[in-house]
């Protein structure tokens, strides 16, 4: 967790993501940063409400190997 808050916190970079449809219907963007340890990153995030209508987040991390 420590990873994908830093490349949050430093990114470099946060573009909007729609090479595929929304699994939940959502927002979906990209953020890329750095690992605490310098790695790049890049995380999915898909912004949406559940079915009792919360606020959710889903986040994956890709590395981009650069």
């Amino acid at each position: 967790m420590d990873d994908v808050f830093n490349a949050i916190d430093s990114a470099t970079g946060c573009q909007p993501y729609d090479r595929n449809p929304p699994e939940h219907q959502g927002t979906c963007w990209r953020v890329t940063g750095p690992t605490v340890d310098g790695e790049s990153v890049a995380i999915g995030v898909e912004a949406f409400l559940d079915k009792k209508r919360r606020r959710c987040m889903l986040c994956t991390v890709f590395r981009t190997g650069e």
